[in-house]
């Protein structure tokens, strides 16, 4: 069993679906590096939005100022919850910020002035928007979860799991998702999972591991409408005609062409919104005399949900 345990913030239904964005690199302030700055964006506005901060710092807090676009959320170092680790102090901070979000590119900024070293290991960001045709059930937990040696930890619930764990060097983290084993390698740094579970996920720090944590649990389960999409190729001398055709039955916000050759991009192209039945075309000049493989791949985004199509074609 974990010491500590994973808090829930949130939980419920919502006619939409959620978003959340990660800065899992970790960043030591002090008296070199006096800020760290994480950018965001929120597509429309959000029912909700919170914004969640794991730092480790020494014994005694310490100030600091936080900012979301020029606003300060706070300058007192207050955790929500807080765990002593072989001489560490880690704390975890969450905040409500959906009424001082933006809509579309927001800049969260921290600023520190002291000399002692103040570490931010993660910086989350999950919201909730609510979108015709979706329905999604959701659980929202977060905490200082410790994992010794040997110890795991029990996830239940179905649907997609999204997961933040760090490790304390070398770690072999085993993940057992009903009959699907896996194992895997933890650092230093934070890393990221995402499972879709029917029951329990569990998670085993091996014993011959260093300490682990698990800071975030995110779980949804979501019922949509049909979301598809063909991609058409045309090739004439060295100009390529791409075609996209929404065959679903939702509007897509946006799609994403990637256009590669023997694995080099030479174009990349964001279209706009596309209704059920449309179509879209963009063309691209190939370089000249350039043989190989030519793979296009398409993305299509739909209320925080993506839809991957590939399609490949020779020149000779």
């Amino acid at each position: 069993m974990s010491v500590h345990q994973l808090h829930q913030f949130d939980q419920g239904s919502v006619d939409g679906f959620l978003d959340y964005q990660s800065s899992t690199k970790t960043v030591v302030l002090g008296p070199t590096v006096k800020e760290t700055v994480f950018n965001f964006y929120v597509e429309g506005r959000p029912e909700k939005t919170f914004i969640l901060i794991v730092s480790e710092t020494p014994a005694n807090f310490i100030k600091w100022r936080l900012w979301l676009n020029n606003f300060s959320l706070t300058k007192e170092f207050k955790p929500n919850d807080s765990a002593n680790l072989e001489g560490r102090s880690l704390h975890m901070h969450l905040f409500d910020i959906t009424h001082i979000v933006a809509k579309g590119k927001n800049e969260f900024m921290i600023t520190y002035s002291g000399v002692r070293p103040l570490s931010i290991h993660l910086i989350n960001v999950v919201s909730i928007f609510k979108e015709e045709g979706f329905k999604t059930f959701y659980s929202l937990r977060a905490g200082l979860a410790l994992l010794r040696p040997g110890e795991e930890i029990a996830l239940e619930g179905s649907g997609k799991n999204y997961l933040v764990v760090k490790g304390g060097g070398k770690n072999r983290l085993r993940i057992v998702n009903g009959r699907e084993i896996e194992e895997t390698e933890l650092g230093y740094e934070c890393e990221e999972y995402e499972y879709t579970s029917h029951g329990v996920l569990r998670l085993i720090n091996e014993i011959s591991g260093k300490n682990a944590l698990v800071f975030l649990h995110y779980l949804t389960s979501t019922v949509s409408p049909k979301m598809d999409f063909d991609v058409e190729l045309k090739l004439q001398g060295n100009t390529l005609e791409v075609r996209i055709i929404n065959t679903g039955e939702v509007t897509l916000d946006k799609v994403s062409l990637n256009v590669m050759i023997n694995g080099v991009i030479v174009n990349f192209k964001l279209l706009g919104s596309l209704k059920p039945s449309e179509s879209i075309s963009h063309v691209v000049q190939l370089p000249p005399n350039k043989k190989g493989n030519v793979l296009v791949r398409a993305v299509g985004i739909k209320a925080g949900i993506r839809k991957v199509v590939d399609r490949n074609l020779e020149v000779k």
